[in-house]
């Protein structure tokens, strides 16, 4: 078996771990298990989305998200395409986040709510590079830019 990128890992674990969880998680106050199929079928959701809005290797793509699972999910998308993951703190203002989205040049952004949302489209119109705003949570209807992760 090649463990020469990232998905060879991920099938790795499907088959020497599957009986085992890929990732456990707290959801509505109940641990939560992901198995290795689970996680190996989002990621590759992901980056096959990714790829499909235009992303390329070596392209930037925002996280402006707290910890939590879908962010772990997302990361593994994104380096599984060959792109570059920016982390942006949730509690960093607007003008943090309009900094290091046009220093690191992203063409995309996960947003985790309608709240890290709401900054990113405060500074839409200085962040040139950005195609794409993906919410994990929650979408606005109608709109061409804003995508939601689901």
């Amino acid at each position: 078996m090649e463990l020469n990128n990232l998905y060879g890992l991920i099938n790795r674990g499907v088959q020497k771990y599957n009986h085992l969880p890929a990732m456990v998680h707290k959801s509505k106050g109940q641990w939560a298990r992901i198995s290795w199929d689970e996680l190996k079928t989002k990621v590759h959701q992901i980056a096959q989305g990714l790829i499909e809005l235009g992303l390329n290797k070596s392209n930037t793509v925002c996280l402006l998200s707290n910890t939590r699972v879908e962010w772990s999910m997302i990361d593994l998308g994104i380096l599984a395409d060959g792109g570059i993951t920016v982390p942006i703190y949730p509690s960093s203002v607007a003008s943090q986040c309009e900094f290091i989205i046009n220093d690191s040049e992203a063409r995309f952004i996960f947003v985790e709510n309608e709240e890290q949302l709401k900054k990113v489209l405060e500074i839409r119109a200085r962040t040139p590079n950005l195609i794409k705003i993906i919410t994990i949570t929650e979408g606005i209807p109608g709109s061409n830019l804003v995508l939601t992760l689901e």
